[in-house]
């Protein structure tokens, strides 16, 4: 059964449950469970490609301003799970997920979580919260409580959700939103210019969108490499070149970007026509929420733009948190890129580029104050670990957790 903390084997179950429900013969399963595998496949190794380049860029920023205080890192604190109640994870789990269809089921929040890696990720931290005072009644509450979450989140997004995607089917299944729907909410102070004149600069801009996207990229590199040293590249990169260095960079982190559009394509599509058949006969009108990743085939310039200006804003804050002497947050990169990237695409919605801007700059700034307050909360669990969960939404409900704890 911990087979279904993995979000491929989630995904292929609900295709054949999908298709089986609509009594679709074997061959079609078979082809849909192919389709779904081999997208989602593409997905993980454009993923895994732009974490390792966004690696080394997290690197060299922290090597060039020689700082190294608290390190944001999703991946990182999975290592650190297992050896803290990590036996009751997958319980927590499967309680999220139950309660999270009971809700779809008999309520009108009708958004089924499908993002299987995020949910063990906040489960994992749920574990780690209760770790000291572990019953099966404080089990059972985290498993409400993130279920109940995993509800909420594609709901308070679908607004955003629908003026991206133009439909109503499709949710957002992602731990980051808290900061995106603040900062999309924060775009409305700009009139939405006129959409005609947005569209044909979408489109002069979208004929080189990887060319741009390379060229942003190597810019960033090249900026963060001149202060550090040629031992400390060779070290991590194997190269001395500085100008190599960001141009080999760049150009990674380009092609991730394009495995990941190519690779939603191809399962988004088979994902939803199988998800119908359960929400016309199991769940009334159920509805998917995916990974962020889907939707960035929308307004993939807006992605871009909200992964830079995400990313400037969590440079500012970090050097007024240099200048302030307070506590240090790193700029997360991946943090930037998948979660400044929705930030962006949410501000477009509302008020095309302007919004983008601003929305993706409010949430590099939240997602660098947010750490401050929450490894205080995962500290006693870790020791002395200097790292801790770099999406908003962690934060936000691990402290709205401890709060209730408090009370109760």
């Amino acid at each position: 059964m911990s087979l279904f903390i993995k979000s491929d084997v989630l995904l292929v179950f609900i295709v054949i449950l999908g298709l089986l429900v609509q009594r679709k013969n074997i061959k079609t399963i078979a082809v849909s469970v192919v389709k779904v595998s081999m997208g989602y496949s593409i997905i993980v190794l454009g993923s895994d490609t732009a974490v390792k380049t966004l690696s080394v860029l997290s690197l060299i920023i922290r090597r060039s301003v020689h700082v190294f205080d608290i390190i944001p890192n999703n991946e990182t604190m999975v290592s650190i799970i297992g050896n803290s109640g990590g036996r009751n994870i997958f319980f927590i789990m499967l309680i999220a997920m139950c309660v999270n269809i009971l809700i779809s089921k008999f309520t009108r929040i009708k958004y089924i979580f499908l993002n299987g890696y995020y949910i063990f990720y906040m489960a994992g931290m749920m574990a780690m919260l209760i770790n000291e005072n572990t019953t099966k009644t404080s089990i059972l509450f985290s498993g409400i409580y993130l279920g109940f979450f995993m509800s909420i989140v594609p709901f308070i997004t679908a607004p955003f959700i629908k003026k991206i995607s133009k439909r109503e089917d499709i949710g957002l299944a992602h731990f980051g939103s808290f900061a995106c729907v603040i900062g999309g909410l924060a775009a409305g102070i700009f009139k939405r210019t006129d959409q005609k004149d947005e569209d044909k600069k979408k489109i002069s801009f979208m004929r080189d969108s990887n060319v741009l996207m390379a060229g942003s990229m190597f810019i960033i590199y090249l900026l963060a490499i001149l202060n550090v040293d040629s031992g400390f590249l060779n070290d991590f990169t194997g190269e001395t070149n500085k100008l190599y260095i960001a141009f080999k960079y760049s150009i990674s982190f380009t092609v991730s970007f394009y495995l990941i559009v190519l690779g939603v394509r191809m399962m988004t599509d088979e994902i939803l026509y199988a998800f119908k058949g359960i929400a016309e006969k199991l769940i009334p009108d159920a509805k998917p929420a995916m990974d962020a990743a889907v939707f960035f085939t929308y307004k993939p310039d807006a992605v871009m733009l909200g992964f830079i200006c995400s990313l400037v804003g969590g440079i500012i804050t970090f050097l007024i948190q240099m200048k302030l002497k307070t506590a240090i947050v790193v700029p997360a990169i991946t943090a930037h890129l998948f979660s400044g990237g929705t930030a962006g695409i949410f501000g477009y919605s509302v008020s095309g580029r302007k919004g983008a801007i601003l929305s993706s700059l409010i949430h590099g700034i939240i997602i660098t104050i947010i750490p401050i307050f929450l490894l205080p909360i995962l500290k006693p669990h870790m020791g002395l670990m200097r790292t801790c969960y770099a999406d908003s939404d962690f934060g936000i409900i691990a402290i709205t957790f401890n709060f209730i704890r408090s009370i109760f």
